[in-house]
């Protein structure tokens, strides 16, 4: 496993206004490696408490990091 695959993605949604886009396999989500279940998890549980996402994913084979601060 490399990440978690994005399907879904529409327009207009909290996602695409984030730069993220359909097939997009996101990797990393504030350090957490997200290519294990317990990694995700980890990552996902941190979400409430964070001001900032660092995202590194993959669009059509390049690599893509997104920061994004959270107001």
């Amino acid at each position: 496993m490399r990440g978690v695959r994005l399907f879904g993605v529409h327009a207009g949604s909290l996602l695409t206004l984030l730069g993220v886009q359909n097939g997009d396999l996101l990797q990393s989500l504030n350090g957490f490696d997200l290519a294990s279940p317990e990694s995700a998890l980890q990552a996902y549980a941190q979400l409430p408490r964070t001001t900032a996402l660092d995202v590194r994913l993959e669009r059509h084979d390049a690599p893509v990091a997104l920061s994004i601060r959270i107001e």
